[in-house]
């Protein structure tokens, strides 16, 4: 009976999905190193070590990343550590959150066809289909902020005795912002909704709710002196990879957010829209005047989807407030991906938007929707052969060194040994020996002292194409030869791991 219950769109999403994220599958892991760090938190959670980071000398607690990912991981770590089962949980969380994106659409706007499109772009976005075969929070941070945005329309036709729905979904809204910190924006937005919809008590509740789901993480912090958020103490820097440099002035701030602000709508949001358009969009003036048309099509639909219009206004409008903000280098387009669904959706609905006020028609059609799923499945087919190509390749040459380095290390030097590399949680996944990454400093003696300070053993020269190894690492051990032993090294392009003398006292 149950079976017979379920439409027959959700069917063709289920066999689509399946199809597309088996074809598209990385069973590798991913070399961004965040997730890395996921899987050793995750590790250490289910081991009962804590929220601890074991690749580090001692398993220090941290609070590099919020723990709600991790805690979705650990789980799994009870019956395996394989890298291959926690990739498929990305791909878990990306079918779930098709399935309550099309409910969503199909209530909201009575139009299965139209909910089957919607759920066929997400579905078929390249960047969708590759984030979600990483260990990486967005996917997961989909699924929750979809299934909040459920149960915040949900609470709106519940009496309010219903006290358990909007019990869950302030638990959900919460949980959100410990996948991401980036779900800060979700709890205002929410919040706003209801300020505009003049609902007194619940935005009281919701207040007082998100208070005390957020505060026991910044309490724990503050007892364990640790950061309570990496990217607020990154957010006025000048430049992240050099601390030194110091704060930004109010004036650079202004132009930062202005410049990252335009880079974000001009280039990042119509090469995720529409990846398979074209390829060099830095130099092309057709991407800033379709970024800039997507984005007003986007607050426009978002205008006129009126049960959740403030709601919607201010999650966009805030997430890209956020992103443009935020000073990270290599940004390209990951901060939009985990809101990618919401903006999908709002464009599309602005699109039937105009095309019902210019020429009084809604595309009530089944059959049109259905064609428009097939033909944007068509014209992507080479972004999923290329997305198949790069995840069944093997490494890249550098990082295949990076993990010779660390493998030739867990055979050949002692479980107690301490190495300093550029990549430090991705070294320790492949040689179990604790890891630490070295000083960005250009004082050589820093670096060196530095090392001395957290008792490092061996040192890996890297050819990962980081400036920093150039401009901190290199320099410091030149100067500091006498200290360091070559004990290994890999065919081109070399890595080099060298043994650290840190009893010999630094030269001034």
């Amino acid at each position: 009976m149950l079976l017979k219950k379920i439409p027959f769109e959700i069917y063709i999403i289920i066999i689509t999905f399946f199809l597309l994220s088996s074809y598209t599958f990385n069973s590798k892991l991913d070399l961004n190193g965040d997730n890395a760090n996921y899987y050793i938190y995750a590790k250490s959670l289910a081991s009962g070590h804590g929220y601890s980071d074991l690749s580090s000398p001692g398993n220090p607690a941290t609070a590099n990343f919020p723990p709600g990912y991790s805690i979705l991981m650990a789980p799994l770590f009870w019956f395996t550590e394989s890298i291959i089962v926690q990739n498929y949980l990305g791909e878990i969380f990306l079918l779930g959150s098709l399935i309550l994106f099309y409910l969503f659409v199909v209530k909201n706007c009575n139009n299965k066809g139209f909910a089957f499109f919607i759920a066929s772009v997400i579905l078929m976005n390249f960047f969708i289909l590759q984030f979600a075969t990483m260990m990486m929070s967005e996917l997961p941070f989909i699924f929750f902020t979809i299934a909040t945005i459920i149960l915040l329309q949900k609470n709106e036709t519940q009496d309010n005795n219903n006290k358990l729905i909007f019990f869950v979904f302030i638990f959900l809204a919460i949980f959100t912002y410990h996948i991401r910190t980036q779900g800060i924006v979700l709890l205002g937005s929410i919040l706003i909704h209801y300020l505009f919809a003049k609902k007194w008590k619940k935005l009281l509740f919701s207040i007082v709710g998100f208070v005390i789901g957020i505060l026991p993480w910044i309490i724990r912090n503050n007892l364990l002196k640790l950061q309570s958020n990496r990217y607020l103490s990154q957010l006025m820097l000048v430049d992240q990879l050099n601390p030194e440099k110091g704060n930004l002035s109010f004036t650079e701030i202004f132009s930062r957010f202005s410049l990252q602000s335009w880079n974000v709508i001009s280039k990042e949001l119509p090469r995720t829209f529409y990846s398979f358009l074209i390829k060099d969009y830095a130099f092309n003036i057709f991407y800033p005047i379709l970024g800039f048309l997507i984005f007003i099509i986007i607050i426009y639909g978002a205008w006129n989807f009126i049960k959740l219009r403030w709601f919607l206004l201010s999650f966009i409008l805030g997430n890209f407030f956020i992103i443009g903000i935020w000073s990270g280098k290599g940004f390209e387009n990951r901060y939009l991906i985990c809101i990618l669904p919401i903006l999908l959706f709002c464009f599309y609905f602005g699109i039937t938007s105009i095309i019902k006020a210019i020429f009084k028609f809604e595309i009530k059609q089944y059959y049109v929707w259905m064609i428009a799923s097939l033909f944007m499945l068509l014209i992507q087919f080479k972004e999923f052969k290329f997305l198949n190509e790069f995840n069944t390749e093997e490494y890249p040459e550098a990082y295949a060194n990076l993990i010779n380095v660390a493998e030739w290390t867990k055979v050949n030097l002692p479980d107690s040994v301490i190495v300093s590399v550029r990549k430090p949680s991705l070294f320790y996944l492949f040689s179990n020996r604790k890891s630490m990454n070295y000083l960005y400093s250009s004082d050589p003696d820093k670096v060196i002292a530095n090392m001395v300070e957290n008792k490092i053993d061996y040192v890996v020269i890297d050819a990962l194409e980081y400036s920093t190894t150039n401009e901190f690492l290199i320099p410091a051990i030149s100067k500091h030869i006498n200290q360091f032993q070559q004990v290994y090294i890999t065919g081109k392009p070399e890595f080099y791991l060298l043994k650290f003398n840190k009893n010999e006292e630094v030269k001034k």
